[in-house]
This record gives C-alpha cells, structure tokens and sequence, in this order.
C-alpha cells in the first residue's frame, strides 16, 4: 500500500489506527488488499459504536500470504472479525484485488496470495 493510501487509513480510523507503533511501522500489505483493510475498519468502529471493546491496532502487513492484523483488548467478537479479514485476504490478489489463481507465487520466496496475472510479481512497499 503506497504511503497516500496508507495516511488516508489512519486518518479516517484514529481511534482504530492512531497510535505510535502502527504510524511507526506503517502499513505494510499491497494496494489490493486496501478493502479488505478498510472493511475490517468499519467493522471493528461500528462494533466500538454499539459498545464494542475498545481496541488498539498496533499490525497491519501481509505474512504468508495473508494480512495480519495485531490489536490489544480486542473481544472475542472483534478477533473474529480479523480472523475473517485474514482468511478473505488469502482469496484476493494483495496487488491489484482480483481473485487469487491457484498456485502460488514461484518468484516469492514464501506464500503470496496473486491472481494469474500477478503471480510472478513482488510487491513494493
């Protein structure tokens, strides 16, 4: 995800995403995977709105071929929310958003989630 896209995310979710360690470390997955990060978020801030546990995001990356999102005092309601986002991710291309083809990537040295057209691209971050 480009650093535009990535400050547009942290601003429009501070109370998910306004802490040091996630601004520090930024957010590291590809571009097409930005839905999936920004569905996530308006799930996780309409469960705070109806009273949801008020949790921290502290990791946002792509790690084996799937996002990875690390929050502190997260419900249980709320991990299975970023269980979800995560296994979603595994079934969309982390660089342009479509489906993910078959194989895996061969030129990525550990799993990638890649669509037919991508599967021999790294992404840049």
């Amino acid at each position: 995800m480009d650093h535009d896209e990535a400050a547009d995310l942290l601003a429009r979710y501070p109370r998910l995403l306004g802490n040091d360690v996630l601004r520090a470390r930024g957010i590291q997955c590809g571009p097409g995977w930005r839905s999936v990060v920004h569905m996530l978020c308006e799930l996780l801030e309409n469960d705070i709105d109806n009273g949801g546990a008020r949790l921290q995001v502290h990791v946002i990356k792509e790690k084996l071929g799937s996002l990875r999102v690390q929050a502190t005092d997260a419900s249980d309601y709320q991990r299975g929310l970023i269980a979800f986002a995560s296994r979603l991710s595994e079934t969309i291309c982390e660089i342009c958003g479509d489906p993910v083809a078959e194989h895996r990537a061969p030129a990525v040295p550990a799993l990638a989630a890649r669509c037919a057209k991508h599967v021999d691209d790294d992404v840049s971050r």
